[in-house]
């Protein structure tokens, strides 16, 4: 194959591409390069703050996989324990591209613990909150009194008392391509972290309603899936235990992706999700009519789901690789896209 995306100076200028159109969509941006043949932006496209950063090179991305927590499989382990068509189909490849992105939620509970809204934060809420965004700390102190809603103080509805806590979702996506077997491998994680919360155990979560993380393409059925698998643990109990997240699939189709439902606490009185890891091994049996793009999806609900889940759409210019749910009432979802597949 010619002119893939896989060549350096192609992923970088592609990269450049991305970051061209996202400054010129929003209202708000800043970047910084955290690390060699990186860069980091920050964004409110979308009407909520978040943070992405781009590795444009295997070491980058290397760099960013082992400064996280320990006990995180690689990006291009296979774990034996996971449902997987065929293990063997995981071949590593030349790097494309890997992307990490952070948003940070406010959910609202009742008297009970139980959800009953749970809103992405916008830049000015992220302000008002003291918390610390673009790698820049701020003082515990200032994330503990000031905020409160805006107003400074304590209030109702400040993170951290009884009626609203703060988290922070990352997920995280690094896509490979074997050329000599025209597959693509693609790797997903998502976490979650109580960012400042009381009653922790209680109110990090909730288990009573399904979260869905999902790997999707394009190319109207010439890319197909040989493998494909999911594992997940949740932050260990008070024995010390990291459980495994129970999981099915809410999609499954070779030549579209795979949509994988679970719960993101272990229980009501149980552990948040620390890790769920995603993959697929995908290849390309025919030539493509166009470019297309991989997606890896995290989608959270809050409420019972009032609509259904939507994976593909048809569009003039093909089959787009989307996954979303048909109404946004009860839900939000957070997307990491690679374009320009061939």
């Amino acid at each position: 194959m010619k002119n893939l995306i896989t060549k350096k100076s192609a992923r970088i200028a592609a990269a450049a591409l991305a970051a061209t159109v996202t400054f010129g969509a929003m209202a708000f941006a800043l970047s910084y390069k955290p690390a060699a043949d990186s860069y980091t932006i920050a964004s409110e496209d979308g009407g909520y703050y978040y943070e992405t950063t781009y590795y444009l090179t295997e070491e980058a991305f290397g760099e960013y996989e082992s400064g996280k927590q320990t006990g995180k499989p690689a990006a291009k382990a296979m774990s034996a324990s996971s449902e997987s068509t065929s293990e063997s189909e995981q071949e590593s490849g030349e790097f494309v591209m890997g992307v990490a992105k952070s948003v940070w939620v406010m959910e609202e509970v009742d008297e009970d613990g139980n959800v009953v809204d749970s809103q992405l934060l916008t830049k000015d809420e992220m302000d008002d909150y003291g918390i610390s965004t673009m790698g820049v700390n701020r003082p515990w102190f200032d994330q503990v009194i000031i905020g409160g809603g805006g107003g400074g103080g304590y209030s109702d509805e400040e993170i951290g008392s009884e009626s609203a806590t703060l988290h922070r979702l990352t997920i995280d996506a690094v896509v490979t391509y074997n050329e000599k077997a025209e597959k693509y491998s693609v790797t997903g994680n998502a976490s979650w972290k109580a960012e400042f919360a009381l009653f922790q155990d209680l109110k990090t979560a909730e288990h009573k309603y399904l979260d869905y993380f999902a790997i999707s393409w394009g190319g109207e059925g010439a890319l197909q899936a040989t493998s494909h698998s999911f594992t997940g643990k949740y932050h260990a109990d008070d024995d010390g235990i990291e459980n495994d997240v129970s999981y099915a699939k809410a999609f499954s189709d070779y030549k579209i992706g795979y949509v994988w439902e679970f719960s993101e606490k272990s229980s009501t009185w149980g552990k948040e999700l620390k890790l769920a890891t995603i993959k697929a091994t995908i290849e390309r049996t025919k030539p493509l009519e166009d470019l297309t793009s991989i997606r890896v999806t995290y989608i959270h609900t809050y409420d019972e789901l009032s609509g259904t889940l939507t994976v593909g759409a048809s569009t003039a210019d093909g089959f787009e690789a989307a996954v979303g749910i048909s109404t946004t009432k009860g839900n939000w979802s957070a997307i990491l896209e690679f374009d320009r597949i061939s």
